[in-house]
């Protein structure tokens, strides 16, 4: 053998350092470490929290009865069937086979809207369609060999208004592509910038700022408010299969708006639907930005049972005699507090702690002297702060689980002041999700930002839970 030319040593080089790229783009652990598991503090209360329970402990739980799942996107996401991988993955493990799927349907929100920007209307402007709901049942085989259902998984898909609102009002408009299609309706003549984006800056224009972070700019907007009652009537439907399984709630919500305190006259008792829901066992996949939509919807539901109460107490207070739509909207409202408070939510790559941001609020503006605040914005806004008092005097046990890989650019650990705020219970979990990787250089935050389903050590923490180190 002759010895090696320098051709050969750098072949040579390039394939081992093709090798380790490799491996390391398909390596990730399978398991959960102890120390990945970080719970918050709970400083508001005890938490009582040793374990977090898993899909396979819900269906133990449940052995009559379909445990109920609810799969949230974020931004960017847009196809159907966005969750179909996560779920294979999930009921491969439990050991499940796929049995119907209702293919998407669009829910009714029995109401119309029309984006204004200060006093303008735009009436017309956008199709404004309707959030999507689609559900997939996973079986297991009964004695006699028919199939029964043991897992069902409802995928939302609140994508479409976003993308209709989005273009209309800056994407079209952005592109050049201003009345050439139904999408980019005109409101002028006006002319966009005819300069020619390099292709590099085009891509990254698009899946950042207008593709990602425009999607949080409108949820965190007033038209966010209409998809976070999407998500309302999304969960509506899947409290509704809880309490009257034989109403297919899901092809009725299409024709007419989901009202789950209909669904809960059936049952004697006014309490007896909520216990209902309460024993129900019903978890959430959310992913991005459908972390951040969760919570706000949950927290909503706490807000009207608040409001409720303060009204009840005025001498004036609406009764269901009076207006039975308020009447519906608060039972409502503490059917769905009941059904998911005790839910535990997966969130991957949540985006939870950068949003809430736009939460933080000036309440108080205090001066030396104790006079009149000098910021007009704050006096605004009433100043003073109230007393503290755990929120609307309810205790919150859904358990939030943030799945998060350190390199991804778009996820964020669940911040301490959230255990400050509320009585439900934070865990932040590291995950390492396949991704092409430099080692000790780079990590593809594509990859690590979207490839939970490919990583066994998420979907075991899904399927089996996992115990709080303690």
């Amino acid at each position: 053998m002759g010895k090696p030319t320098v051709v050969n040593r750098v072949h040579f080089h390039l394939l081992l350092a093709t090798v380790v790229i490799g491996l390391s783009a398909c390596g990730s652990k399978p398991t959960l470490r102890s120390s990945d598991i970080r719970p918050l503090h709970y400083s508001t209360g005890k938490s009582g929290l040793a374990r977090v329970e898993g899909l396979r402990q819900a269906l133990d739980a449940s052995p009559n009865e379909a445990v109920r799942v609810l799969a949230i996107h974020g931004m960017i996401t847009r196809e159907a069937r966005y969750s179909a991988e996560l779920q294979g993955k999930l009921a491969e493990r439990l050991g499940l086979d796929e049995g119907t799927d209702s293919g998407q349907v669009e829910l009714a929100r029995d109401y119309e809207f029309v984006p204004t920007y200060g006093q303008q209307p735009f009436d017309g402007v956008s199709k404004l369609p309707t959030s999507q709901l689609r559900r997939t049942t996973w079986t297991t085989r009964a004695a006699d060999g028919r199939p029964v259902d043991r897992l069902v998984v409802y995928e939302m898909l609140w994508s479409p208004l976003r993308d209709q609102v989005k273009e209309t009002f800056v994407g079209c408009f952005e592109r050049g592509e201003i009345g050439k299609n139904d999408a980019c309706r005109a409101f002028s003549k006006s002319e966009p910038n005819a300069d020619r984006r390099l292709p590099v800056n085009r891509a990254l224009k698009e899946a950042v700022t207008l593709g990602g972070f425009a999607d949080a700019t409108l949820v965190l907007g007033p038209i966010g408010d209409v998809i976070r009652d999407d998500l309302t009537l999304a969960l509506c439907v899947i409290g509704s299969d809880f309490l009257a399984p034989e109403v297919d709630a899901l092809t009725k919500s299409a024709r007419v708006r989901c009202n789950l305190a209909q669904a809960a006259r059936a049952y004697p008792t006014p309490g007896a639907a909520g216990s209902k829901l309460e024993q129900a066992k019903f978890l959430a996949l959310t992913h991005s930005l459908g972390s951040f939509l969760f919570m706000d919807s949950q927290d909503a539901f706490v807000a009207a049972q608040g409001d409720a109460n303060k009204t009840a107490q005025k001498q004036d207070a609406v009764t269901c005699n009076k207006d039975p739509q308020w009447c519906d909207e608060t039972r409502q409202a503490e059917l769905l507090f009941a059904m998911t408070d005790r839910a535990t939510v997966f969130m991957s790559a949540n985006q939870v702690a950068l949003l809430s941001l736009a939460r933080l609020s000036p309440a108080a503006c205090r001066t030396p002297s104790g006079g009149r605040c000098p910021n007009p914005y704050l006096r605004a806004r009433g100043g003073g702060l109230e007393p503290w008092s755990e929120p609307w005097g309810m205790s919150r046990m859904t358990v939030f689980v943030a799945l998060n890989d350190s390199n991804d650019l778009l996820g964020f650990e669940l911040p301490p002041f959230l255990a400050d705020v509320g009585g439900n219970r934070f865990v932040n979990v590291s995950v390492r999700n396949p991704a092409f990787t430099v080692p000790g250089v780079f990590k593809d935050p594509s990859g690590a930002h979207t490839h939970q389903a490919q990583n066994p050590a998420v979907i075991q923490a899904i399927v089996e839970g996992f115990e709080i180190p303690k």
